[in-house]
């Protein structure tokens, strides 16, 4: 068994998928808060998953709500849970080091992605990922996407149908298993890894895109990794290409007046 996997229960789904049997790995870790993981699976669930195997990584909940969401989850394709047996500091990088190296090693993905278990989705949202991250590494090489754009990273060049950004946040990646190698699994030796990563991508000059529109948005309120000026972290051009901060704080249901105020004006900024 992978160092990664110790300390926790790992339940496969009948039939055991084969090696290879899907393109892409998708990472889910969960830690209590079963509002956000109750809206979260119900949204993947109605997204029109395919060609993907779905891990689930479970924190150690002590919330009995969410490890019942768990293993109830329902989804189209197949579904493998970890439970970890103790949490002793919050372990999110160490839920996706669990998961991805199982997609990676045993399962065989070509691609692995994760997705917060406080993101909602649109219809389709893994296939305008992969779509995306094909078309630009064929011409690229290495790359990776996200289907989610934070106005708080800067872009640095738009287009059609995506963005290059300085920066992107963990919520929601793309990537194949060479970048996985090379760049993700040495950030994911501890806490912050999303900030330790995009400084290696950086460095090693692998773009970061978004898709455009955001096909991944954050409905969680002031979690770790959120925002602290705007109190949320929110893709503004969820479903729409425009800076519709309205319909951003309807789908995640607990915006201010002046959180959206605080998001217009730091949308003026960034726009000139």
């Amino acid at each position: 068994m992978s160092d990664a996997l110790a300390g926790l229960d790992v339940a496969w789904p009948r039939p055991r998928p084969a090696p290879g049997a899907a393109s892409t790995g998708l990472v889910i870790t969960t830690w209590n808060r079963p509002g956000y993981v109750r809206r979260s699976f119900r949204s993947l669930a109605r997204s029109g998953l395919r060609d993907v195997v779905v891990v689930v990584v479970d924190d150690a909940s002590d919330d009995r709500r969410t490890r019942r969401l768990v293993q109830d989850l329902a989804l189209p394709v197949p579904v493998v849970r970890m439970w970890r047996r103790e949490r002793r500091e919050p372990g999110i990088h160490r839920g996706l080091l669990a998961g991805w190296s199982l997609c990676a090693g045993e399962l065989g993905c070509e691609l692995l992605a994760n997705l917060d278990s406080d993101a909602i989705v649109r219809p389709g949202w893994l296939d305008v990922e992969r779509a995306l991250f094909r078309r630009e590494s064929a011409r690229r090489g290495a790359v990776v996407v996200t289907g989610f754009h934070a106005v708080r990273h800067r872009v640095r060049a738009s287009h059609a149908d995506f963005r290059e950004k300085e920066s992107v946040g963990g919520m929601n990646l793309l990537f194949d298993r060479a970048v996985y190698e090379a760049h993700v699994r040495e950030a994911l030796a501890g806490r912050n890894w999303d900030w330790r990563l995009v400084r290696a991508l950086e460095a090693a000059g692998v773009p970061m895109l978004t898709t455009r529109p955001s096909v991944a948005q954050h409905i969680g309120r002031r979690g770790l990794f959120s925002s602290a000026e705007l109190g949320f972290d929110v893709a503004t051009d969820w479903w729409v290409d425009a800076p519709a901060v309205e319909l951003a704080a309807r789908a995640v249901g607990r915006a201010s007046r002046e959180i959206v105020q605080r998001t217009r004006a730091i949308v003026k900024k960034l726009r000139g």
